[in-house]
Order: C-alpha cells, then structure tokens, then sequence
C-alpha cells in the first residue's frame, strides 16, 4: 500500500463527500410578476355631449382601454372623440382651453384601443366627446385595465457545490484504490 496516493484520496473522498452533502446554499432572490387589475369592466353608456369616467391611480402604471361605439337607435357603429386627461388638464378642457395635454387622444374613433403609462400619481379622467355631432347620441361600451410590477421574493435551492461533489468522489476513489493495489517501493539507504 502506498500511503501518499491512499491517503490523499481519502482526504478528496471526503471533501466530495462534504460538497455532495453540504454544498447546497438557500438563496432568496426577487421576481418581478405582473399583475393586471380591472378599473372599468365593460361598461355601457350613452354620450350625448360628452360623458367621462374618473379613477385615481398611481405612477408607472400601463393602462389598457378598449370599447366600442355605437348609434343606439340604429344599432349601427358610430364615432366619437376618446381622450385621456390627468386633472390638471382636465380642468382646462372643461372649461374650453385648447391648451389641455391629453395623454391619449383618438378622434372619430369607432372603436377604442389605446394605451398608455402612467407619469404619476393623479386622478385621470377617460373623457368621451360627442360635442361635434349632437344629433346623434352614442352609446359607449368600455373596459379599461391597468398592469403593475410586483416584486416576489423566492427561496431557490442553488446546488452548484453538489455538482463539484460527484467528480471529486470519483478521482478521490480512484487515487485510494491506487493506493491500495499499488505496493511500496522499500527504501533502502
């Protein structure tokens, strides 16, 4: 027996061993999910004039709007003017000033499919503007929805040491049964 390589591969035996056992690490790591919320779930109305749903949300939302409009009586499709204000601008359009912003503006629009984000956090106004054809009231059937980021935090088990065990075990056992079948050379002064 040769006691270098024998003992030698034992200590590598035993180092795999300890990485095949102990080399797994708990990691906690954060995980972006996007999770959609409803604000208007396929309402109906009918727009004179003009007609306009309100809801306060935060910044760095994406909101989704989509709907269709039609001429009630006939039951045929009509336009309208889509806009989407923040409350400051709104104020403005209100009262006539063309100098109003609009985050989202779609003229004689038959049906509403427009996006957009949120800068920040303020009450925003979906305003349906029938003023330029009277005569004929719209009905508006509309849905909007916004997406945000939640971060998730996850335990994942990391066994990149594990892998390292396996192939020391291996090279370990082959330098002990070399030390085993091998026999000393004597040493003669």
């Amino acid at each position: 027996m040769r006691a270098g390589p024998f003992f030698g591969g034992v200590v590598i035996v035993a180092l795999g061993l300890l990485l095949l056992f102990l080399g797994t690490q708990m990691l906690t790591i954060d995980v972006p999910k996007t999770e959609t919320k409803t604000l208007f779930d396929r309402s109906t109305f009918t727009v004179g004039d003009s007609v306009y749903r309100s809801a306060d949300l935060t910044a760095n939302l994406t909101v989704s709007c989509s709907g269709d409009v039609r001429i009630p009586s006939g039951n045929e499709s009509g336009d309208i003017d889509f806009y989407v204000m923040d409350k400051a601008n709104f104020q403005k359009w209100k009262t006539g000033d063309r100098s109003a912003v609009s985050l989202v503006q779609r003229l004689r629009v038959e049906k509403i499919d427009a996006s957009f984000t949120t800068p920040r956090a303020d009450t925003y106004y979906f305003v349906f503007d029938n003023s330029y054809s009277t005569l004929f009231k719209k009905e508006v059937s509309f849905s909007a929805s916004y997406q945000y980021i939640v971060i998730h935090h996850e335990t994942v088990e990391d066994r990149t040491f594990n892998s390292y065990g396996y192939p020391l075990i291996v090279v370990g056992a082959i330098f002990v049964i070399y030390g085993l079948v091998r026999k000393a050379e004597p040493r003669w002064a």
